[in-house]
């Protein structure tokens, strides 16, 4: 059975960070969160494949290349994946 998320009403919406969104599973539930109302950074080695799937789903979309054999890119990927979407004021 699949579960439906209720689209956010307010700019703050929910962020996916996709690590091997370029096929497969990864691709599969971009497309999914997207569909549900979340916003994507897609990640994989495979940018052209990437491109395409940010095409299909949109502004909501965001692609960077990321190869997670090398430690240099792991280790600021995820900052960069969130830098593009607003995030809401912290409130105490």
């Amino acid at each position: 059975m699949a579960h439906s998320i209720p689209r956010p009403q307010n700019s703050f919406r929910r962020t996916a960070i996709i690590i091997g969104a370029s096929s497969g599973i990864g691709e599969a539930l971009a497309h999914q969160l997207s569909r549900e109302g979340w916003r994507v950074g897609l990640m994989a080695r495979r940018v052209d494949r990437l491109e395409t799937i940010r095409d299909a789903i949109g502004l909501d979309a965001v692609v960077h290349y990321m190869d997670v054999s090398r430690r240099e890119d792991r280790s600021a990927q995820i900052e960069w994946g969130l830098a593009p979407f607003p995030r809401p004021p912290i409130q105490a």
